[in-house]
């Protein structure tokens, strides 16, 4: 299953870095290991999304809910990124790849 979720400029930049390897929820969809994330930033002040996504598997699925009622640490891998993955730009077109995927 697909999961469209938005998240913050600042944590999504890490997720794309590599650093960020886990998300921290309210398992209000009932998320399942191996379901999908589409990661999409959302800047807050503006009220709307980037543009820019990150597809991620769930890998692993901690209950947080002794501490935290109802919430999980999703343990995530990055599949997919909105940026080519060829030269690092966004709708390049300067290549064969686009959003992270070969384009056929």
């Amino acid at each position: 299953m697909l999961h469209d979720l938005k998240i913050k400029p600042s944590y999504f930049n890490f997720v794309r870095a590599g650093v960020k390897k886990a998300e921290f929820r309210l398992n209000d969809r009932d998320f399942k290991e191996g379901d999908l994330l589409k990661l999409c930033e959302w800047l807050e002040d503006a009220n709307g999304y980037t543009g820019e996504f990150i597809i991620a598997k769930i890998t692993h699925i901690t209950d947080v809910s002794e501490w935290k009622t109802g919430y999980v640490v999703l343990s995530i891998q990055i599949l997919q990124d909105s940026l080519c993955v060829n030269c690092n730009e966004r709708y390049c077109g300067n290549c064969t790849y686009a959003h992270g995927a070969k384009v056929q």
